[in-house]
């Protein structure tokens, strides 16, 4: 199983490369989080001989790239998934092949092309070669759309057949087609034309010998040029019908013969008249719906006993998802399992061989996709992913940050955490962390926490701070009083000052004090009894509160400091420099811990905060986006808000802008302060939209904004019991909340 954390360790145990973080955001902008070819590709960087040194990672991630990926893309030696999809696409049995190339010609003359959900754009997408973004197609990565270019489609569709031959392999192909009226097996008369698959064409038909009882019959139907894959099909083709044989399930179609006729194979099947979850999501979508957590948890508990039984069974489905599970028709029936031609049994030979059958892009884990292995939780992931899909309407491909490869789901839908959870630990990425089996899910499904008395953010007083603005606030650790760290003008000067308040009277209890204003970023530790400044030069100082001796110097960064923070437990120390060099700092020692070159995903930093962990650092960049960077796993996260349809992305500028009806376009209100918990669960922000918003961290879901100022809010901070959190806008006003029941 391959991980990216497991990846940066190697590459740090073998000294691969200077900065391995780098190099592993180079290979994600490769690769655009394609499972297999980024296990590729870190493989190549782990077996190349001379190690990358800093400020060589683009150039020399590029040259591996075109050199053992690009460059083989079309030959014997290409990687596993560019010849998966030259095959997906070239031996399409769905789809015409030249008709898929000729769409995605269009997709490589054009980054317009919409998404119309036909079935020609569904294979494509089903292939994995396009993704679709903002409801347009758009090739998956940059190595795909190297390998798979102009050229290659235009030497493909020189081969189509000219009219006449093709009418001739078309009139030979009827001659050999089954027809409404066929009599299979002296048996099953077919009645009408239902669908093709990948290894056969379905019918209905009525059983002659069971008083016309309608059935399904599947004609294995498969054509290749190569005889092995020809062969290899077949075999799937028996696996199917042999494990259906075993299984007596009502909610699996029961298992009515395998007919052998003239050469062909068949399998026969009882009749299920419903619709897929798939068609019944698609007329969800057209009235602007999707299901309900309510229904999918429903559903869920009626699925997973099917997953039970046949897992007992030793047999694993391999291709759950909205396609294979039907709803009858009938009311008050349970869902049901269909196609099991991708399946596999321990009992039966050969199944434990190459997989040749479907893997389905998005639905299948990292453990089927890239090494072929199958457990009980690998149905348990493709359940959940349907689960997710049913529940936002969306593709599992947008579910997924490309980089990270971490699911975003939540940020679509609205659920329990408690449900949540569950389908989060069935999507874990490593098989182990998962549900070991669906009996598992279900006694998870029916055992919801205990509800107890309810906790609410309260707005509980308020006081004013004269003066120009406050851009800092401390805690006392008994949470009595509160410090204040903002402007005023004295003759005309403006002056710094630290005011100490008490939070029962709301008064000022001494004398301001007055720093030195020649710095341009300051920050308050968490008790407000230390205070960093970063000076234009580059220096950072640290004082001890009240200033009475000389201040602690730190010499980070020549280009000058822009953000400075404290961890909650005062333990470390974080500085940004204005080129967005990230430095932490043991706050003890005054050693340098880490340091973290600028990311251009990340840009300029104007403010910071760091957990006491020191696993989670939070931005908020010059663009007006917060993101959080998991320092321990070298991944980031975008913090988003509930997107507003109507909101352009296309560029920077439109990422800063959000469309108002009355007015036209406006500035997205800037973000100005963050702080985390000392605990790191939770996370608030301020800015000129006048309120502080309260964040989970662990799932960058935001949990309540709070009202109230009448200007923007300029600083945040959490008591530390975390059970208040004090909040001051720009005109003074300042507010506590507190967790009450």
């Amino acid at each position: 199983m391959f991980i990216l954390e497991d990846f940066v360790d190697e590459v740090r145990r073998l000294k691969k490369a200077s900065n391995p973080h780098i190099v592993v955001q180079e290979v994600l902008l490769w690769t655009r989080g394609q499972p297999a070819l980024t296990r590729k590709l870190c493989q190549l960087i782990l077996n190349n001989k001379s190690p990358i040194n800093s400020e060589e990672e683009k150039g020399r991630v590029k040259r591996l790239v075109q050199t053992h990926l690009i460059t083989n893309g079309q030959t014997q030696n290409a990687a596993a998934p560019l010849k998966e999809i030259h095959r997906y696409i070239l031996e399409n049995q769905n789809c015409n092949p030249f008709r898929l190339l000729e769409i995605y010609q269009q997709v490589l003359q054009s980054p317009a092309v919409l998404a119309d959900c036909s079935l020609e754009q569904q294979e494509l997408l089903q292939s994995g070669l396009l993704v679709e973004q903002e409801k347009k197609l758009r090739v998956h990565n940059p190595i795909y759309q190297s390998v798979f270019n102009q050229s290659w489609v235009r030497q493909i569709l020189a081969t189509e057949p000219k009219p006449e031959v093709l009418s001739e392999t078309l009139a030979a192909e009827t001659e050999r087609k089954i027809t409404v009226g066929t009599l299979i097996a002296n048996r099953y008369r077919i009645e009408q034309v239902l669908e093709r698959g990948a290894f056969g064409q379905t019918y209905l038909a009525s059983d002659t010998q069971s008083f016309g009882d309608p059935c399904v019959v599947k004609e294995f139907l498969f054509h290749s040029s190569n005889e092995f894959t020809v062969q290899k099909s077949h075999e799937i083709f028996y696996r199917e019908a042999k494990v259906l044989h075993k299984i007596a399930h009502p909610q699996i179609p029961q298992f009515l013969g395998f007919p052998q006729e003239n050469g062909k194979l068949f399998i026969v099947q009882e009749y299920i008249e419903g619709k897929t979850y798939t068609a019944l999501l698609r007329e969800r979508q057209e009235q602007g719906q999707s299901f309900s957590e309510a229904e999918v948890k429903q559903w869920l508990e009626k699925l997973l006993p099917v997953l039970d039984y046949i897992h007992n069974q030793g047999i694993i489905h391999r291709d759950v998802s909205p396609d294979n599970i039907m709803q009858p028709n009938e009311p008050d029936q349970p869902p049901v399992l269909i196609d099991f031609g991708s399946v596999n049994s321990m009992d039966l030979p050969g199944s434990d061989e190459e997989d040749w059958s479907r893997k389905k892009p998005g639905y299948s884990p990292q453990e089927q996709m890239q090494l072929g292995e199958y457990y009980p939780s690998t149905d348990l992931y493709s359940l959940a992913v349907t689960a997710i899909v049913l529940l936002t309407g969306k593709s599992p491909n947008s579910l997924r940050d490309e980089d990270s490869l971490e699911w975003q789901w939540r940020f679509y839908v609205t659920v329990t955490d408690w449900f949540a959870q569950i389908l989060d630990k069935m999507l874990a990425e490593k098989p182990e962390d998962r549900y070991q089996s669906a009996t598992a899910v279900l006694n998870a499904l029916r055992s919801p926490p205990r509800i107890t008395q309810q906790l609410t953010w309260k707005w509980v007083t308020n006081f004013r701070c004269p003066g120009e603005g406050v851009s800092c606030l401390a805690f006392s650790p008994d949470g009595q009083t509160l410090a204040s760290l903002g402007y005023d003008r004295i003759r005309n000067e403006q002056v710094t000052l630290v005011k100490i308040w008490n939070l029962s009277t709301g008064k000022q209890l001494s004398p301001p004090y007055r720093l030195d204003s020649s710095y341009n970023s300051v920050a308050f530790s968490s008790d407000g009894q230390l205070l960093a400044s970063g000076i234009k030069r580059g220096e950072i100082q640290i004082w001890t509160l009240p200033k009475k001796k000389q201040p602690r110097r730190l010499m980070g960064h020549l280009d000058g400091v822009s953000c400075v923070a404290f961890s909650p437990d005062r333990q470390t120390f974080v500085t940004v420099g204005q080129d967005g060099t990230i430095k932490l700092w043991d706050l003890k020692t005054e050693k340098l811990l880490d340091v973290h070159p600028p990311n251009s995903r990340i840009g300029a930093i104007h403010s910071v905060a760091i957990s006491s962990d020191r696993r989670t650092l939070v931005m908020v960049t010059l663009e007006n986006k917060i993101m959080i960077r998991d320092l321990a796993a070298g991944r980031l996260y975008p913090l988003k808000a509930s997107p507003k349809p109507n909101q352009s992305q296309s560029n920077w500028l439109g990422r800063l802008l959000v469309r108002e009806h009355s007015t036209g376009w406006k500035p997205i209100p800037q973000v100005n302060v963050i702080a985390i918990s000392s605990d790191g669960k939770l996370l608030a922000s301020g800015g000129e939209d006048q309120k502080v918003k309260l964040w989970k961290l662990r799932d960058r879901k935001l949990l309540v904004p709070f009202s109230g100022h009448v200007s923007g809010v300029t600083a945040v901070v959490f008591s530390w019991d975390n059970q208040s959190l004090a909040s001051c806008c720009r005109d003074g006003e300042v507010r506590i909340w507190r967790l009450t029941s």
